[in-house]
């Protein structure tokens, strides 16, 4: 009896596991996008799956095409306080915090 029930088991366990698709395509993002590797201190994924890099030279946003880049500027609102970015955070809500 023991011994059908973990046929059963491994029979529901073997068909769950191959019915799942395997394929991942995985993409290098070079420095000549504008990117200095070495200075990146932190990354985070938003809630609508695009990444976000932050360093020593500013904010970087990442949508799979493009690589956006946002600098100070004391004249605009709406740009980091710094371009030192310190830490990403992405709270409950989804909302992205940067630490400068």
């Amino acid at each position: 009896m023991r011994q059908i029930r973990f046929q059963i088991l491994a029979l529901f366990c073997s068909i769950h596991l191959s019915g799942q698709n395997g394929s991942y395509e995985f993409e290098q993002i070079s420095s000549d996008a504008g990117i200095t590797f070495n200075a990146i201190s932190c990354i985070v994924e938003d809630k609508h799956g695009f990444i976000w890099f932050g360093g020593n030279n500013g904010l970087y946003y990442y949508n799979t095409s493009d690589i956006i880049k946002y600098s100070f500027d004391p004249q605009k609102e709406d740009t980091p306080p710094s371009n030192k970015i310190i830490d990403l955070y992405r709270d409950r809500d989804g909302t992205i915090w940067v630490c400068t």
